[in-house]
């Protein structure tokens, strides 16, 4: 066997591990920490920080018992809200957030946060109706509110979102209304106009966020405002399905399909195919 052909096999090894990915997300809990954590065991901590580095209203002050309350991702990066309204990005190892701005002075207390490919900007929307669109520098964009269509089963109510997601393929939003325990959906490129597609099947409070992974919704929802599941959401009926528990409340979920921390048995794996490749190697140059 030539030195070229175990490299070879060495590396298509290598790439059927990479490629062998789950399912992986990051949320904020409500006592102030990161996690990371498989989509298929949600109550399952892969890795744990607690978020460092926020600040109060005044955008300089540190703020040891804030916490983050909307999370979005963008290209691998994290990003979020906090409960002084202060825009950050945030490391998702460590939890360590780096302050952006704290220009944002919404009026609602409950949000969603998602990023917006077709304005490569933020979006946020509230349970007062508010429509921003948030830049990486912080720079804010404000929209007309948000409000259920003429003829729709919600339309003489404001809408009440506690949650955004964004599908990056088509640009449709999905947002839930926590006061009619409702998904909704909009085709509007203003984040204006939105239709009810149906009810999630339980009570949930305004402790909620949503993400959409291979065009999959998910939803971190929570019916006590205390411990938070996840839930699978039928993004044509609105209709939750149970996952499993987190065993905490979470305030923030962005998903991926990069674990931040690969599995101990992925090095294993790898490292006893290298080793496998060049005790062959070193058989067939002794051989020759």
């Amino acid at each position: 066997m030539k030195k070229s052909v175990v490299y070879t096999s060495i590396l298509a090894c290598t790439a059927l591990i990479s490629t062998a990915r789950a399912d992986f997300g990051w949320a904020v809990t409500t006592d102030a920490k990161l996690i990371h954590f498989d989509l298929a065991a949600p109550g399952t901590t892969l890795l744990s920080s607690s978020i460092t580095g926020l600040r109060q209203s005044d955008g300089v002050t540190a703020d040891p018992f804030g916490n983050i309350t909307d999370l979005a991702s963008y290209n691998g990066q994290l990003y979020g809200l906090d409960g002084n309204a202060n825009f950050y990005s945030l490391n998702a190892l460590s939890g360590a957030a780096t302050f952006i701005s704290n220009a944002f002075a919404p009026v609602g207390f409950d949000a969603g946060l998602a990023y917006d490919p077709f304005t490569s900007n933020f979006r946020f929307v509230s349970d007062a109706a508010e429509n921003v669109q948030i830049g990486f520098d912080g720079t804010l964009t404000y929209g007309n509110s948000a409000y259920y269509a003429a003829g729709d089963a919600n339309a003489a109510t404001a809408p009440f979102f506690a949650a955004l997601a964004i599908d990056a393929d088509f640009g449709t939003g999905f947002a839930l209304d926590s006061a009619t325990d409702t998904l909704a959906i909009t085709f509007d490129p203003n984040f204006e106009e939105f239709f009810t597609l149906g009810a999630l099947g339980l009570d949930v409070t305004s402790l909620a966020s949503l993400d959409i992974l291979n065009g999959a919704l998910f939803g971190a929802l929570s019916g006590d405002a205390s411990t938070s599941a996840l839930y699978s959401i039928d993004s044509a009926t609105g209709a939750a399905t149970f996952v499993g528990d987190f065993g905490t409340g979470i305030t923030g979920l962005a998903l991926s399909q990069t674990s931040a921390v690969p599995e101990p048995s992925t090095y294993g794996l790898f490292g006893a195919l290298v080793l496998a490749g060049f005790v062959v190697l070193r058989r067939r140059q002794r051989a020759a």
